[in-house]
Formats: C-alpha cells, structure tokens, sequence
C-alpha cells in the first residue's frame, strides 16, 4: 500500500526523518482538513469535506421507484456494448403489470439497434418494450431488479436514451430517465 508523506514548513534538516518519497514543502505552513477552506491566500493547504449528514440528505431523496442505465463499456460505432438496467422498487407495495419503453431520443441522427435483453436475441430499432404485451412484469416491493441490454449504434455522435416504466393497464409512466450517450468513432 503506498502512502503520501507531506512534510510542512521548516528545513531538510528537522524532515530528517521522512522517507524519501515525501513530499516537503517549505511554503506550506500547515495543512487543514475542513468543511469550508478559506478563499484567502494563507499557504495553507485545506482538504475540503462534505459532512455525513448533508450527503444523507442530497442523496435520500423521496423516489419510489429507480431506474438506472450503467454502461459496461464505452459505445463505440458498430460495436455492440452491453447496458445493465437497474430499477428498483422502495416502496412496501408490489408494482405488476409494468413495461420498461426504451426510446432513442434521436432517431434521425443515430440509429439504434436494441440485439438482446435479458439473456434474449431482439432485433428492434431506436424504440423496445420489455415485458409481455399481455401481462407485463412485476416488481417486487422493496426489490431491485437488473435487466441487461445489448445495444449497437450505427453512426458516432450525441444521442439521448429514455428509460421508461410504464403501467401496462393505464399507460401511466410511473418512472423515467433520460441518458445523454456519446459514440465515439471505431
């Protein structure tokens, strides 16, 4: 395990006893770890940090239901890259009868060819429902469930991915994110 040694202020002489690989630095005076470091010119070096309980608040925020796209790798033209779909459900209540719409937001610019989800070959473009036409899919209360797709996309540029669960019985869109995706060039 590597480690940073910073030694502050004083000479070569008294930092004696640091390791070689030190860093030793004569115009910092000290360093300080804080929430707020100061704007002014002080040679001191600040480490910022964001206490616990704000993070707990910006990131506990009151959805129900999640969705999530992770790429497993960069999209590049004409190459297939896999996409794992989280969605998760935190309430107390089982959702049935939900369908995922995945929509190319750009169809025009780049097309997109969804080749399998879940293990299964499709072959559909720019738009896919996942789930039975009929009796949809169940999401389970207080559960997480990973879908994963394999996309192809046939020109590089800037395209705009929605991921949207939908009620199969109202078609009311219970949860939707929207990705902002760059291909890049073979």
């Amino acid at each position: 395990m590597s480690q940073l040694i910073i030694g502050v202020g004083g000479s070569q002489k008294q930092n004696a006893n640091l390791p070689t690989n030190a860093v030793i630095s004569d115009m910092v005076k000290a360093i300080v770890v804080t929430e707020s470091a100061s704007d002014q010119q002080d040679n001191i070096l600040y480490f910022e940090y964001e206490p616990i309980s704000m993070m707990l608040a910006r990131s506990v925020e009151k959805k129900t239901i999640s969705i999530i796209a992770e790429f497993l790798e960069i999209p590049i033209k004409n190459k297939e890259v896999l996409v794992n779909l989280t969605l998760a459900n935190y309430t107390t209540d089982k959702i049935g009868r939900v369908r995922i719409l995945l929509k190319n937001e750009y169809p025009n610019e780049i097309n997109l060819n969804i080749k399998g989800v879940n293990g299964n070959q499709v072959n559909a473009n720019n738009n896919y429902f996942f789930g039975d036409s009929k009796v949809g899919f169940n999401l389970e209360s207080n559960n997480i469930m990973e879908i994963p797709y394999k996309l192809v996309f046939n020109e590089s540029g800037y395209t705009e991915l929605t991921f949207s669960l939908i009620q199969l019985d109202s078609g009311k869109v219970l949860a939707s994110e929207k990705y902002g995706i760059q291909i890049k060039e073979n």
